[in-house]
């Protein structure tokens, strides 16, 4: 049996960068178009196990016409058990912050020293993914899953010294491997227990041909790893008090670890109002989740996320 699937989507943008300081988007105008179309084919091999074969072709201004093909095999062990495995190709199109990127300082002279000459060559960043999942609903309370995941990434977005200046280019490869898994417990029918945990490494060196970068391969190695518990109860049948816990490691990039805690109480106060009060980062005056300490070229100042109290009304007509 087949279950044949396909379509097809257009994307058209005009953007406009108003240039100013040492940042330089040229040419400041610019129109891209993006167009794809994709096919896939479900068949059942068995009465348990089905195999998903497909793909897409993407066209984009920068790189012409990418392939992007997927398998995915799903077999259920049990009516409340499925594993399933896939094998699949991406891509990262070229944007304009790759191809026409530049950073500029003006001298004494009159003359403008580049540190950053755009990147004219830039190719699409490209990785092959490869998962392993199981998935189970272990009794009318409790379900759980568990995926393994293995990437291999080559042309990543770094940088290569020219006598220009350093220009953008695909000059880091890679891999990450790790393993994700995430819970639901309903302890009773009005509270709802969840975790989640991510926890990943990545390998990153440069191309061959490329010097080394550190800035660029300590951006790309920053994914830290993760848990999150959350708690959704509800008081009585129009009220609720959810609580969310989540805490994420350090990473590289001097960016420390934090563990954040939100809650929220929210009540329905009429059939189309609601109202809830909102708490973020309760335990923590302020934690940055992004941003690197030192830059290239001068210490940047990162925003932090403070403490913050919210009262919502949404009112649906």
């Amino acid at each position: 049996h087949h279950n044949i699937q396909w379509g097809f989507g257009l994307r058209f943008a005009k953007d406009y960068a108003t240039n100013s300081g040492a940042i330089v988007i040229a040419p400041p105008k610019q129109k891209l178009h993006w167009a794809n179309i994709f096919v896939q084919d479900e068949i059942n091999l068995q009465k348990n196990l089905a195999l998903t074969i497909g793909s897409k072709w993407e066209n984009n201004d920068y790189t012409g016409t990418e392939l992007l093909p997927s398998v995915r095999l799903a077999w259920q062990i049990a009516p409340e058990q499925l594993l399933w495995s896939s094998i699949s190709h991406a891509v990262r199109a070229p944007a304009r912050l790759d191809r026409d990127f530049y950073l500029q300082f003006p001298l004494p002279n009159g003359q403008v020293f580049t540190l950053i000459n755009g990147g004219p060559n830039f190719e699409s960043e490209t990785v092959n993914a490869f998962e392993l999942g199981y998935r189970a609903q272990y009794n009318t309370s409790l379900s759980y899953s568990l995926t393994a995941f293995y990437s291999q990434y080559d042309k990543l977005r770094g940088g290569k010294q020219t006598p220009q200046g350093f220009e953008v280019s695909n000059a880091i490869k890679g891999s990450s491997h790790g393993v994700e898994g995430w819970a639901n417990y309903q302890v009773i029918p009005e509270w709802l227990l969840s975790a989640g945990f991510l926890h990943s490494s990545q390998k990153l060196a440069m191309r061959d041909g490329y010097t080394y970068d550190a800035n660029g391969i300590n951006s790309l190695g920053n994914d830290p790893n993760t848990w999150q518990l959350r708690s959704l109860f509800n008081i009585t049948p129009i009220s609720e008090f959810d609580v969310t816990v989540r805490h994420v490691n350090a990473v590289p990039t001097d960016l420390p670890a934090y563990t954040a805690v939100d809650c929220r109480i929210g009540a329905q106060i009429s059939s189309n109002i609601d109202l809830s009060l909102i708490g973020q980062n309760l335990f923590d005056p302020s934690h940055a989740e992004f941003g690197e300490k030192v830059a290239m070229v001068s210490k940047i100042p990162r925003n932090e996320y403070p403490r913050s109290v919210l009262l919502k009304l949404v009112w649906q007509n």
